[in-house]
């Protein structure tokens, strides 16, 4: 718990406190010696893996960046992930050993993520800090890039489809019981800052002495991010800004979400191997209580 004594429990789950610190605590526990089971863990990441949906079949989204960067940040990087659509995409992809990811989750919004990750940069200058947040999150918090001891080894990637894409997902009750065109209107900000490629970011980045990179659909997007993945710090910060749009990636989100029928056979095998018999039967009883 935390040192001030008072207990928090926001989503009322707590059911133990522990009155102590955290090294007390862990060098307890640490102490029993108990022996750590990773076999079931093991099966359920070998059937993630086997469900993966090729990058070459996701829509340009931020997903598909999502699948084609993560694996190649380079070793010893910092990732900061903005909040929304990117964390969820990103949230389904893993990074190298020795890339440390963090985000503003906890605050459950937009603001100040663009101020945290420039913050971790200015910690340490000779490592390499690579964000990747959303167009709305980026303009909320966009006068954080003045700070005059802004270091080089900044990477921006800014996801721009011209709104809150959130809000447009499958999922979504905006999209559920507003529709595309008022949610356009009056709730996902569409057509800010002059638009989704009206070269506002350029002139501000540039102007504040960032190196300018663009791409608006997959072939420019894989050929641009060999420079902005440059493994050393370069003369100057980057800012790479990418063009997608909302029903590319809602698409990308359901495809991600669902499983093509022609892997159900593979997927049910897998599943029974997985659950075990036990699991299987209850998981019929639960289905087919009648039986």
């Amino acid at each position: 718990m935390n040192p001030d004594g008072e207990i928090r429990d926001t989503f009322k789950k707590l059911t133990n406190v522990f009155e102590m610190e955290e090294e007390e605590f862990f060098l307890h526990y640490s102490s029993k010696g108990r022996s750590i089971k990773t076999e079931y863990l093991q099966r359920c990441l070998a059937l993630t893996q086997g469900l993966r949906v090729p990058e070459e079949e996701l829509p340009f989204s931020n997903v598909y960046m999502a699948s084609v960067l993560s694996k190649q940040i380079p070793e010893g990087a910092l990732i900061h992930l903005g909040m929304s659509n990117t964390v969820r995409a990103w949230s389904m992809f893993e990074f190298p050993a020795g890339v440390a990811s963090s985000g503003n989750t906890g605050c459950r919004g937009i603001d100040g993520v663009l101020s945290a990750f420039l913050g971790a940069a200015l910690v340490d200058s000779s490592r390499l800090c690579f964000c990747v947040l959303g167009d709305l999150t980026f303009f909320y918090d966009m006068n954080a890039l003045t700070n005059e001891r802004l270091g080089s080894n900044v990477r921006i990637l800014l996801v721009n489809d011209n709104g809150g894409g959130l809000m447009k997902t499958s999922g979504s009750a905006v999209h559920q019981f507003v529709g595309d065109a008022d949610a356009d209107g009056y709730l996902v900000a569409k057509g800010h800052f002059g638009g989704r490629d009206s070269g506002v970011v350029r002139a501000y980045a540039e102007g504040l002495g960032f190196e300018y990179l663009s791409a608006s659909d997959k072939s420019e997007f894989n050929s641009v991010c060999v420079r902005f993945l440059t493994p050393e710090i370069t003369d100057r910060p980057m800012l790479f800004e990418v063009f997608t749009n909302d029903y590319d990636e809602r698409a990308a989100f359901d495809r991600m979400s669902g499983i093509d029928a022609s892997a159900k056979g593979k997927l049910t095998q897998k599943a029974k191997q997985v659950l075990g018999p036990k699991g299987v039967r209850m998981i019929k009883r639960i289905l087919r209580p009648s039986e």
